[in-house]
């Protein structure tokens, strides 16, 4: 089973060389690390032009944003397993053999998510995030969030989508696992409790910037009428409605929620 691991980037030198090397010190080594960089004017072309590795591609050019440079690199693609890692994120070693190891347990699987842990720029762990099982009305009504550094994906589901959203500039991944959500029911998706992927917030990511949380509130209220239709508006009640919901069907997710919290918030 080969692995299609897509990675965009833009002036993250400080961070790419990490993120390269979880890949390429997987277990499993039947890869391809697709790197797509929009004219980096770092040291990012010079730490790429160092490596000497057949399962490594990169290509560098313009393009129309992250959703594009990943739209691309999905068109490069050709495993059987999408994994989309950010530059200045990393694998966590065993990620890729336990993941196979899912997919290979059940051929109806189409999507597989785990737990991630969240870190600094110097890599301390800040949070851990255990996955819910987060359907669309879920995730819109931000009950459970969908963290792409622990979501696998099977190639032919996101062939039925129209690929990454090019007018999204801020949760462009997140859309995209939402409407790969849309054509799957749960006998397709597996939650393992084996962590990942390293979810990285520094000053120049886009979770760390307050600049961008204006357009991310702006995008899930797109995205709140994309699921429910024009004529709902969102509110609290459906959301704690929702999130009852989710505590009632998913027990274990809710235990985590509150087991990291305490654990990380004191």
């Amino acid at each position: 089973m080969k692995f299609s691991i897509i990675t965009i980037s833009r002036n993250q030198g400080m961070y790419i060389k990490k993120c390269i090397d979880s890949v390429a010190e997987q277990l499993h080594n039947s890869y391809e690390h697709i790197i797509i960089d929009a004219n980096s004017d770092d040291n990012t072309h010079e730490i790429l032009k160092n490596y000497n590795n057949n399962n490594l591609i990169f290509k560098i050019g313009k393009d129309k944003g992250p959703a594009d440079g990943l739209n691309k690199g999905c068109d490069t693609a050709k495993g059987e397993i999408y994994h989309i890692l950010n530059s200045d994120d990393y694998l966590l070693p065993g990620a890729l053999e336990k993941i196979e190891a899912e997919f290979d347990k059940n051929t109806e699987l189409q999507v597989v998510i785990a737990p991630i842990i969240i870190v600094d720029g110097e890599e301390k762990i800040l949070k851990k995030e255990y996955p819910g099982y987060a359907f669309p009305r879920k995730y819109v009504n931000e009950v459970c969030v969908i963290f792409q550094q622990g979501v696998f994906f099977k190639s032919s589901l996101f062939d039925k989508t129209l690929g990454f959203n090019l007018n999204n500039d801020t949760n462009w991944d997140g859309e995209l696992l939402m409407d790969l959500l849309k054509n799957i029911s749960m006998k397709n998706i597996s939650r393992i409790d084996f962590e990942t992927g390293a979810f990285r917030i520094h000053s120049n990511s886009i979770t760390g910037s307050n600049s961008n949380r204006i357009k991310y509130k702006e995008n899930q209220i797109r995205l709140f009428k994309k699921v429910y239709g024009q004529n709902k508006n969102i509110n609290k009640f459906r959301k704690y409605m929702v999130l009852l919901v989710q505590i009632i069907s998913d027990p274990k997710w809710f235990f985590y929620k509150i087991k990291n919290f305490l654990k990380y918030k004191f």
